[in-house]
């Protein structure tokens, strides 16, 4: 069996240093190390901060992992829950205040003609209608300028710059559906607006666990009027559950690290034997 100092002869030192330091003591002895490092004075086990390497007799690089602290392990399942519950399970619709950080696309001040081609692009929305011409106008039913399509009963379709969670806009002047679909095109969700043409009514949709792309207003009403577009509002602002993890992961693991693992003395660490039976 190879003792600790190896199948090489041993060699003079030149200027104060040996040709080699590699120790071929074996395996179990450094296994048996890494429990002999106690404290001489209170007595408790030190963790080195990283897997202790050794070679062992063939030479192969192995690892010897350390304990680590399980308190990852017991409170991840309780923030996975924390942040499934965190996300609504049920989609509905919402009203403007609903939005935790809403990100709002106006009109306003666009310079445009009073009938426009489309479709036409703001802010990364893709605006498009039934017969590919926009009103462009000042209302007082807006904020201030605001769309519109131009055909009684026609249909503007509105393709989000990126997903979102939440999403809504203004519609009034006539009666109209606003339905909100997903990447596929499938339906989320839709809110029925009653016509008003003195005010503007908001018509939202929360998604719950999807993601919504994009938005459909349908003109329902039959009286020789188009339905007006004002404030189209998405939500910018990441989930609860996105925040209850990142947050997990600023606070948990670094406690966990600092209770996992202690430093401890080199001075303390005992010599390799010089030979193996």
């Amino acid at each position: 069996m190879v003792g600790a100092a190896g199948l090489e002869p041993a060699t003079l030192c030149l200027e104060g240093k040996c040709s080699i330091h590699l120790s071929y003591a074996p395996v179990s002895y450094y296994q048996n190390t890494l429990l002999q490092l106690t404290d001489t004075h209170q007595g408790t086990l030190h963790k080195p901060p990283f897997p202790l390497l050794h070679f062992n007799p063939m030479h192969t690089l192995r690892a010897v992992p350390t304990p680590v602290s399980g308190l990852v392990n017991k409170l991840l399942p309780a923030l996975v829950l924390a942040a499934l519950s965190a996300a609504p399970a049920l989609a509905s619709s919402i009203t403007p205040a609903e939005f935790l950080l809403p990100g709002i696309t106006t009109f306003d001040g666009l310079n445009l003609l009073s009938f426009n081609d489309t479709p036409f692009a703001i802010d990364g929305n893709s605006i498009d209608t039934s017969d590919q011409t926009m009103r462009y106008f000042v209302a007082s039913t807006c904020s201030n300028e605001c769309i519109a399509t131009d055909e009684d009963l026609g249909t503007m379709t509105i393709t989000l710059a990126g997903p979102t969670v939440r999403a809504g806009l203004s519609v009034g002047s006539s009666a109209a559906d606003v339905h909100f679909f997903d990447a596929s095109n499938v339906e989320l969700g839709m809110v029925s607006v009653a016509g008003n043409g003195t005010t503007l009514v908001f018509a939202g949709w929360d998604a719950g666990l999807s993601k919504i792309f994009s938005i459909e207003v349908i003109d329902t009403e039959a009286n020789s009027r188009v339905v007006t577009v004002d404030d189209l509002t998405v939500e910018t602002a990441p989930e609860p559950a996105t925040w209850l993890l990142l947050l997990s992961a600023v606070i948990v693991v670094p406690i966990a690290k600092r209770r996992g693992f202690r430093r401890f003395p080199t001075a303390d660490l005992p010599s390799a034997p010089s030979s193996a039976a």
